[in-house]
């Protein structure tokens, strides 16, 4: 960002950001601070059994023919 740029909304655990100059251990150290989030965030999308696929704070409904294919490897 540049130094006149206002603060962004953060959205999520996973997003930072920074004003341009940054000095490099300043960016090393969000980095850092990303990938320790990242490594304690486990989350993998769930398909329920009405078919909606969520994701976070997030869904999707699918078809039918999409919802068998997201089960493709699992007993129906």
């Amino acid at each position: 960002m540049g130094p006149e740029s206002p603060p962004p909304d953060s959205i999520d655990t996973l997003e930072d950001w920074v004003r341009l100059p940054a000095a490099d251990p300043d960016v090393r150290a969000r980095v850092a601070t990303l990938e320790m989030r990242a490594s304690s965030t486990v989350s993998s999308p769930e398909l329920d059994a009405d078919g909606l696929l969520r994701y976070r704070d997030r869904w999707v409904s699918l078809s039918p023919v999409e919802s068998l294919l997201a089960r493709f490897w699992s007993s129906v």
